[in-house]
């Protein structure tokens, strides 16, 4: 006997009604659903068709943007029905960012010590693995007797030698997925030794 089940979704496109994603990485949406076959799924954004097939799924390979934002939707149907998904409200934006992005100038003696504090950053919490690392002059700072640097990134500098005048110090803020290495700077701390 031939079976005419209209379609049902058993697994809507995200676990949450909204979720964030990375700029520059690459979106991929799926669906899943039973009834009688073939099944024919049309994926909107922002109630726009942005495909209409038979494949479960939507992704976007070449990196979303911020015009990538907004509901998704999809529509499952067959010749015997048609069933629509939950929504669900996409968010691109920069996983990281410094909002204060003009130099400070910083004095200090020679021979004296300054604590330069770890720049405000606002990151999403995405997958993938983050580090915070100090440069001066564009190098990475290592372990040194000169510097020290908290628990809480702030760059604690000793014994200042006249040769630091004028060295530019900042944050690089680095990002790592399966898909994407995305580096931040920081404005820069101009160091004025006397």
């Amino acid at each position: 006997m031939l079976q005419t089940t209209p379609p049902e979704i058993t697994r809507q496109i995200y676990s949450q009604s909204s979720t964030i994603i990375q700029s520059g990485t690459n979106l991929y949406l799926s669906i899943e659903a039973s009834g009688t076959m073939p099944l024919r799924y049309t994926w909107r954004h922002n109630d726009t068709v942005v495909q209409n097939d038979t494949l479960p799924y939507y992704r976007i390979l070449d990196g979303v943007q911020a015009s990538h934002s907004g509901t998704y939707r999809v529509t499952v149907e067959n010749s015997f029905g048609k069933v629509r998904s939950l929504p669900l409200k996409l968010t691109v934006k920069d996983l990281g960012s410094f909002p204060n992005v003009s130099d400070t100038n910083v004095n200090v003696q020679t021979g004296k010590a300054v604590v330069l504090p770890m720049p405000e950053i606002s990151y999403l919490n995405v997958k993938g693995s983050f580090s915070v690392d100090w440069v001066k002059n564009d190098v990475k700072i290592g372990s040194s007797s000169e510097y020290y640097i908290t628990l809480d990134y702030d760059l604690a500098l000793f014994n200042i030698p006249l040769n630091f005048n004028q060295s530019r110090f900042r944050v690089k803020f680095t990002h790592t997925t399966s898909i994407k290495f995305l580096e931040y700077y920081s404005q820069n701390c101009i160091l004025n030794v006397t």
